[in-house]
């Protein structure tokens, strides 16, 4: 949603666009990028609060994907360097956290 935002409003000159993805990836900044990673979820509590979980849900591949993309939609709109340098932050997130190759163990083939 944060990407369309920021395409709209630099397809269409909308500025009210862009101020609702400047808005919405600050909440992505101030809530879901924590110690390090990214989160999948978050949510509120009782007095209507952002909070996570006591053991909070870390983002998938594709979470990642969709904010590095909201960022460079956002980068477009605004020519502002702050989001693509937050975008490669978050690529390297992905990299660290998903995309590190893992050994793998192979097991012989076994033909009958």
């Amino acid at each position: 949603m944060t990407g369309a935002f920021a395409q709209a409003g630099f397809l269409f000159s909308d500025d009210s666009y862009i101020r609702r993805a400047v808005k919405s990836i600050g909440f992505m900044e101030e809530n879901f990028l924590v110690d390090g990673d990214l989160l999948r979820t978050c949510y509120s509590n009782q007095e209507g609060l952002i909070t996570n979980l006591a053991k909070p849900i870390p983002g998938c591949v594709d979470d990642f994907a969709n904010v590095i993309g909201a960022l460079l939609d956002l980068f477009q709109a605004t020519s502002l360097p702050k989001y693509i340098k937050l975008a490669l932050e978050v690529w390297k997130l992905t990299f660290d956290l998903i995309l590190t190759p893992i050994p793998i163990i192979l097991t012989p083939l076994i033909v009958l």
